[in-house]
């Protein structure tokens, strides 16, 4: 017994067909430039969630396992995160802490409660050289020294761009 084409919308009556985000769409981007992994954080939603910004960033990473790369995480746009969330997310830095050689993340001041969980997760992560920033250029100084000019140049784009783009 199978429906064909769009029989079974018509059995239901009128029905939104609103087109909806795929699981995960739009909640973060992850992007490698040479050792830099650029990581927008605008939603976090889940342990789920947090497993394919994992996955993301492992792919971003590739195969070397030297701890030679330098992530910049840029959560200015995200939402507090809800209960377990933020367990999730610190135990994923952990287990990357083997491939980071220094890690930066950005938040919003005005988003205390998120700013208070991320300041957690670094501090489970147990890595000094992750640190939490609320200013671009205290963030961009700390990490300029260890970036390639081409590197350099794509940090400072990731960071003048808008949190919500």
């Amino acid at each position: 017994m199978g429906v064909r084409g769009g029989a079974l919308l018509e059995n239901l009556g009128e029905v939104s067909l609103e087109a909806r985000p795929a699981p995960g769409a739009d909640l973060t981007s992850v992007r490698a430039i040479g050792r830099l992994i650029a990581i927008r954080v605008r939603r976090v939603a889940s342990v789920a969630d947090v497993d394919r910004v994992h996955a993301d960033i492992l792919r971003a990473m590739g195969p070397s396992s030297a701890a030679d790369r330098i992530a910049c995480t840029d959560c200015r746009a995200a939402p507090p995160l809800p209960p377990g969330v933020v367990d999730a997310w610190s135990r994923g830095m952990r287990e990357l802490n083997h491939r980071i050689e220094r890690s930066a993340m950005l938040v919003d001041t005005g988003s205390a409660m998120f700013t208070l969980q991320a300041e957690r997760a670094v501090r489970c992560a147990g890595k000094a050289e992750r640190r939490l920033f609320t200013d671009p250029d205290v963030l961009l100084r700390w990490l300029d020294g260890l970036l390639v000019e081409g590197e350099r140049a794509e940090l400072r784009r990731f960071l003048s761009r808008s949190a919500d783009s």
